[in-house]
């Protein structure tokens, strides 16, 4: 028998008082959700023409060494699960081959998000930087504890420092971009856009 939605179920099933405050609850979720999705695809699409949109060669022993520090992890990873890739119909080479082309988009994006940053003067600030730290420990879960205290080292917010730089240089890209959302009319192709690096050097 399926329970009645009244206050009680509601204060039971949330820090509501009423229906319309549960209803209001989960309607916020939902619109949240869907920002987050949007978001993400419209990042995923700036992602793309950028890297499109400048073609370089990568430092060859620069990738070589990531493909097979990621190689690495994910071997490592298995062995420590207790499986073997080939239980999974997978070779070591078809990981490395799976991994190059992930690794070489990463390596391409970062080379150009770090040019675009130096350019734009865009940096991170303490601020920045603590309010990072604080949700990786909010993420972490039952290592919560670990987290504060690698975290606490200086030496080890150089990585957390870099990411932190890559999304703040994405989202300063993202406001000159005309990239539409879903729901405001439609998705257009990034190419009848207005490439938001050529944007950021008009403004410059």
């Amino acid at each position: 028998v399926l329970p009645e939605i009244d206050d009680d179920f509601a204060a039971e099933a949330g820090d509501v008082e009423t229906v319309a405050d549960l209803k209001d609850k989960i309607r916020g979720e939902i619109e949240a959700q869907r920002e987050r999705d949007n978001q993400g695809a419209r990042r995923k699409e700036l992602e793309d023409k950028l890297i499109e949109t400048h073609e370089f060669e990568l430092p060859q022993a620069l990738l070589k060494s990531q493909i097979e520090e990621e190689l690495s992890n994910q071997l490592r990873y298995f062995q420590q699960s207790g499986f073997n890739p080939e239980q999974l119909g997978m070779s070591v080479s078809s990981m490395r081959e799976r991994l190059s082309e992930s690794v070489e988009r990463r390596l391409k994006l970062e080379f150009i998000l770090r040019a675009i940053a130096e350019r734009e003067k865009v940096d991170v600030t303490e601020a920045d930087l603590k309010s990072q730290v604080e949700q990786v420990i909010r993420s972490a879960g039952a290592q919560a504890q670990q987290a504060a205290r690698y975290y606490s080292q200086p030496n080890n917010l150089a990585g957390l420092r870099e990411r932190v730089l890559l999304d703040k240089t994405l989202d300063f890209l993202l406001g000159k971009a005309t990239i539409p959302s879903d729901g405001e009319g439609g998705t257009e192709t990034a190419e009848s856009k207005t490439d938001p690096v050529d944007s950021a050097e008009s403004e410059a």
